[in-house]
């Protein structure tokens, strides 16, 4: 959560910062955000919505094409983990097949934060292949939670112990990651304000 308690992170704060500076007339993406209201209920919100739209989305585009560098870079990131997803979803699945643990890729999962560990590793290797195996071992099941950012998986799961164990494979920091993370989010605090008030009269 930013700072000044607003509905979205600071890195997201700051670029939508970012994207006001560069709006010379009309209304701010941030006013229209945070009271939709003094904007949705008079004529021509439809087009205001649109217009603070493409002056994010614009934003972005221009952020990215100033980047390739990082792109390639992030792109490499993403295929070495993608392919030790891969290998370690592999073998936690034998290994839970092994000791007749089930291995399920649930819809939606909620843990404790009190009663659970998380732990990053960089890479699977001999030492993550031994606690894979404790963790399994003691386990009720094993749940896949990994998520996906484009055509990549971003590797994690659950081992359901007597405390949650949540194996995460390390993820790349990359600015791009940051900027489509608030890309979304802003798109979809538009979308949502839409959906509460239409597009006005």
């Amino acid at each position: 959560m930013a700072t000044n308690d607003v509905p979205w992170d600071d890195e997201t704060d700051g670029l939508i910062s970012s994207i006001d500076a560069q709006t010379s007339a009309g209304p701010k993406l941030r006013d229209f955000l945070l009271n939709p209201e003094r904007f949705m209920l008079k004529p021509g919100a439809g087009q205001l919505v649109e217009k603070l739209r493409s002056s994010a989305n614009t934003y972005f585009d221009a952020v990215y094409d100033d980047m390739k560098d990082e792109q390639a870079k992030l792109t490499q990131q993403l295929e070495s983990m993608n392919a030790q997803y891969i290998r370690m979803k592999q073998v936690i699945q034998e290994k839970a097949v092994s000791l007749k643990v089930p291995y399920i890729t649930p819809a939606l999962i909620n843990v404790d934060r009190s009663m659970r560990e998380d732990v990053t590793i960089a890479q699977y290797d001999s030492t993550a292949d031994q606690l894979i195996g404790k963790l399994i071992s003691t386990a009720k099941y094993v749940a896949d939670i990994s998520t996906k950012y484009k055509e990549y998986t971003l590797g994690s799961w659950l081992f359901s112990c007597d405390r949650a164990y949540i194996l995460f494979l390390d993820q790349p920091r990359s600015p791009l990651m940051y900027l489509e993370r608030s890309r979304t989010v802003i798109n979809d605090l538009i979308d949502g304000i839409v959906d509460q008030y239409g597009t006005g009269t």
